[in-house]
Protein backbone atom coordinates (compact mmCIF):
# COMPACT_ATOMS: atom_id res chain seq x y z
CA UNK A 1 0.00 0.00 0.00
CA UNK A 2 1.28 3.42 -0.83
CA UNK A 3 -0.97 6.67 -0.26
CA UNK A 4 0.10 8.80 -3.89
CA UNK A 5 -0.85 11.77 -5.10
CA UNK A 6 -3.80 11.71 -8.14
CA UNK A 7 -2.58 15.93 -8.43
CA UNK A 8 -4.24 19.23 -8.11
CA UNK A 9 -7.94 20.17 -7.50
CA UNK A 10 -9.60 23.53 -7.86
CA UNK A 11 -12.92 24.07 -6.27
CA UNK A 12 -14.77 27.75 -7.08
CA UNK A 13 -17.45 28.94 -5.01
CA UNK A 14 -19.70 31.67 -7.47
CA UNK A 15 -22.83 33.37 -5.68
CA UNK A 16 -25.96 35.30 -7.47
CA UNK A 17 -27.87 38.17 -6.44
CA UNK A 18 -30.01 35.85 -3.85
CA UNK A 19 -26.87 34.95 -2.10
CA UNK A 20 -27.17 31.31 -3.69
CA UNK A 21 -23.87 29.29 -4.98
CA UNK A 22 -22.94 27.41 -6.97
CA UNK A 23 -19.62 25.04 -6.56
CA UNK A 24 -17.46 23.96 -9.16
CA UNK A 25 -14.38 21.50 -9.40
CA UNK A 26 -11.56 21.11 -11.73
CA UNK A 27 -9.34 18.42 -11.85
CA UNK A 28 -5.70 19.72 -13.29
CA UNK A 29 -3.53 18.48 -15.43
CA UNK A 30 -0.68 16.97 -14.09
CA UNK A 31 1.19 17.26 -17.12
CA UNK A 32 1.36 20.80 -17.27
CA UNK A 33 0.47 21.67 -13.08
CA UNK A 34 3.45 19.59 -10.72
CA UNK A 35 3.24 21.50 -7.94
CA UNK A 36 1.25 24.09 -5.71
CA UNK A 37 2.64 27.11 -7.05
CA UNK A 38 1.91 26.55 -10.61
CA UNK A 39 -1.70 24.70 -9.14
CA UNK A 40 -2.22 29.04 -7.39
CA UNK A 41 -0.99 30.07 -11.28
CA UNK A 42 -3.42 27.74 -13.10
CA UNK A 43 -6.44 28.54 -10.77
CA UNK A 44 -6.30 32.43 -11.22
CA UNK A 45 -6.27 32.21 -14.91
CA UNK A 46 -9.08 29.47 -14.89
CA UNK A 47 -10.96 32.36 -12.79
CA UNK A 48 -10.20 35.20 -15.24
CA UNK A 49 -11.29 33.25 -17.87
CA UNK A 50 -14.70 31.92 -16.02
CA UNK A 51 -15.09 35.85 -14.60
CA UNK A 52 -15.71 37.20 -18.13
CA UNK A 53 -18.17 34.40 -18.94
CA UNK A 54 -20.59 34.97 -15.35
CA UNK A 55 -22.42 37.32 -13.47
CA UNK A 56 -22.28 35.65 -10.27
CA UNK A 57 -19.47 36.45 -7.90
CA UNK A 58 -16.53 34.40 -7.06
CA UNK A 59 -16.72 34.11 -3.13
CA UNK A 60 -14.00 31.96 -2.74
CA UNK A 61 -11.67 29.24 -4.11
CA UNK A 62 -9.00 26.67 -2.20
CA UNK A 63 -6.22 24.45 -4.14
CA UNK A 64 -5.84 20.93 -3.08
CA UNK A 65 -3.98 17.88 -3.46
CA UNK A 66 -5.61 15.00 -3.42
CA UNK A 67 -4.32 11.69 -2.41
CA UNK A 68 -5.22 8.09 -2.36
CA UNK A 69 -4.45 4.50 -1.77
CA UNK A 70 -2.83 2.91 -4.62
CA UNK A 71 -3.32 -0.71 -3.48
CA UNK A 72 -6.44 -1.01 -1.15
CA UNK A 73 -7.29 -4.08 0.85
CA UNK A 74 -10.97 -3.72 2.09
CA UNK A 75 -11.31 -4.52 5.75
CA UNK A 76 -12.54 -7.92 7.25
CA UNK A 77 -16.17 -8.12 7.57
CA UNK A 78 -18.06 -7.07 10.35
CA UNK A 79 -16.32 -3.73 9.90
CA UNK A 80 -18.91 -0.92 9.40
CA UNK A 81 -18.11 2.67 9.23
CA UNK A 82 -22.07 3.32 10.88
CA UNK A 83 -20.43 1.74 14.14
CA UNK A 84 -18.72 4.96 15.48
CA UNK A 85 -17.36 6.08 18.73
CA UNK A 86 -18.89 9.41 19.97
CA UNK A 87 -16.40 11.77 21.61
CA UNK A 88 -17.49 14.84 23.96
CA UNK A 89 -15.08 17.46 24.20
CA UNK A 90 -14.36 21.15 26.08
CA UNK A 91 -13.31 23.65 23.44
CA UNK A 92 -10.75 26.24 24.98
CA UNK A 93 -11.04 28.87 26.26
CA UNK A 94 -15.05 28.74 26.01
CA UNK A 95 -17.51 27.03 27.97
CA UNK A 96 -18.76 25.65 24.31
CA UNK A 97 -18.39 22.03 23.44
CA UNK A 98 -17.85 19.54 20.24
CA UNK A 99 -17.81 16.26 19.49
CA UNK A 100 -16.02 14.05 17.34
CA UNK A 101 -17.14 10.83 15.75
CA UNK A 102 -14.99 7.98 14.60
CA UNK A 103 -16.20 5.52 12.33
CA UNK A 104 -15.22 1.58 12.21
CA UNK A 105 -13.32 2.18 15.60
CA UNK A 106 -11.14 -0.52 17.08
CA UNK A 107 -12.92 -3.10 19.05
CA UNK A 108 -9.60 -3.99 20.83
CA UNK A 109 -10.07 -3.29 25.09
CA UNK A 110 -8.27 -0.25 25.97
CA UNK A 111 -7.65 1.49 22.42
CA UNK A 112 -11.11 2.97 21.61
CA UNK A 113 -13.62 1.61 24.37
CA UNK A 114 -13.01 0.69 27.66
CA UNK A 115 -14.09 -2.73 26.94
CA UNK A 116 -14.98 -5.44 23.97
CA UNK A 117 -18.44 -6.30 25.70
CA UNK A 118 -21.36 -5.54 28.10
CA UNK A 119 -21.46 -1.61 29.24
CA UNK A 120 -18.07 -1.45 28.99
CA UNK A 121 -17.64 -1.70 25.04
CA UNK A 122 -20.28 1.27 24.53
CA UNK A 123 -18.35 3.10 26.71
CA UNK A 124 -14.89 5.43 25.46
CA UNK A 125 -11.52 4.97 27.21
CA UNK A 126 -11.27 8.88 26.43
CA UNK A 127 -7.77 8.61 28.95
CA UNK A 128 -6.35 6.15 26.59
CA UNK A 129 -3.04 7.06 24.71
CA UNK A 130 -4.74 6.61 21.12
CA UNK A 131 -7.63 8.67 21.74
CA UNK A 132 -5.43 11.63 23.40
CA UNK A 133 -2.62 11.37 20.25
CA UNK A 134 -5.80 11.91 18.17
CA UNK A 135 -7.28 14.79 20.31
CA UNK A 136 -3.70 16.31 20.34
CA UNK A 137 -3.91 17.02 16.74
CA UNK A 138 -6.82 19.53 17.33
CA UNK A 139 -5.15 21.20 20.57
CA UNK A 140 -3.05 24.24 20.96
CA UNK A 141 -0.01 22.42 19.61
CA UNK A 142 -1.46 20.40 16.74
CA UNK A 143 -2.34 21.27 13.40
CA UNK A 144 -6.24 21.58 12.80
CA UNK A 145 -9.00 23.64 14.24
CA UNK A 146 -12.20 22.47 15.42
CA UNK A 147 -15.94 24.34 15.67
CA UNK A 148 -15.10 27.80 13.72
CA UNK A 149 -11.46 27.56 13.89
CA UNK A 150 -10.83 26.86 17.69
CA UNK A 151 -8.55 24.06 19.64
CA UNK A 152 -9.90 20.99 21.56
CA UNK A 153 -9.37 21.66 25.28
CA UNK A 154 -9.81 18.02 26.87
CA UNK A 155 -11.64 15.02 26.11
CA UNK A 156 -14.78 14.90 28.38
CA UNK A 157 -16.77 11.60 27.71
CA UNK A 158 -17.86 8.83 24.69
CA UNK A 159 -19.64 6.28 23.70
CA UNK A 160 -20.31 3.98 20.82
CA UNK A 161 -23.34 5.15 18.49
CA UNK A 162 -24.84 3.62 15.10
CA UNK A 163 -25.70 6.08 12.47
CA UNK A 164 -28.38 5.66 10.25
CA UNK A 165 -26.92 4.06 6.96
CA UNK A 166 -28.85 3.42 3.40
CA UNK A 167 -25.60 1.27 2.10
CA UNK A 168 -27.19 -2.34 4.31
Amino acid sequence: MAIVSSGFWVTMTLADHGGNTSTLQFQCDPANVADFAAAVAAAAALWTDLDALTDAVLTGYNISERYYNDAISLPAGGVENEDKASITYSIQDTNKKGNLKIPAPVNDAGFVFIGTSGASANQVATTSTLIQNYADNFRTAGSFLISDGEKLNQVLVGKRISAKSNNG
